[in-house]
């Protein structure tokens, strides 16, 4: 009876050269998604731009010369289209960072105090940094409570609280002469 209770489960290699052949038929698309979205935008100006070639073809003109004229017309109100805009999509521009600065603000006022005083120490986006420090944080166990006073935080709220880049994300940040 302990025999009829076996399972086993035969893949034939036709389904596993299929799932094969699908892995790297994704992996090519994602890698040339980028060629692919520039060669679908220029079949759509393509088309967008024939009935004007074709336009200019029925009044004696070459389609080469045809086409050159309608492309060099569309760049020339793209350009006018920026000329006469440019000011306000730069004012736009402007309110977008200045309300991106406040939420950033914002987030900060809401993180917890030990991240927040590391923030404004970083020369940048410095991501190695953030995550060894929240690493170490995560992997401590305090052995006293965290209030909101710098005195009583982890070393990483003190002068040290950055880890030098030669230090490895795991070592542990300096611990301050003070004993509970």
């Amino acid at each position: 009876m302990a025999e009829n209770d076996r399972f086993s489960l035969r893949i034939p290699w036709a389904t596993l050269l299929k799932v094969i052949a699908a892995v790297v038929l994704v992996a090519v698309l994602v890698r040339i998604w980028y060629i692919l979205t520039l060669i679908l935008i220029a079949i759509i100006v393509a088309v967008g731009l024939y009935p004007a070639v074709l336009w200019l073809e029925r009044r004696r003109w070459s389609r080469g010369a045809a086409a050159s004229v309608v492309v060099f017309a569309l760049l020339g109100l793209i350009v006018a289209f920026l000329a006469a805009t440019w000011s306000s999509i730069m004012g736009q521009a402007h309110d977008v960072v200045q309300h991106l600065e406040q939420a950033g603000n914002q987030l900060a006022a809401q993180l917890p105090e030990p991240l927040a005083k590391a923030l404004p120490r970083m020369s940048g986006p410095n991501t190695s940094s953030i995550a060894s420090s929240v690493l170490w944080v995560a992997q401590s166990k305090p052995r006293r409570r965290i209030s909101g006073s710098a005195a009583s935080c982890p070393p990483i709220c003190g002068r040290d609280s950055i880890a030098p880049r030669a230090r490895r994300a795991t070592s542990r940040p300096p611990t301050s002469s003070r004993t509970s």
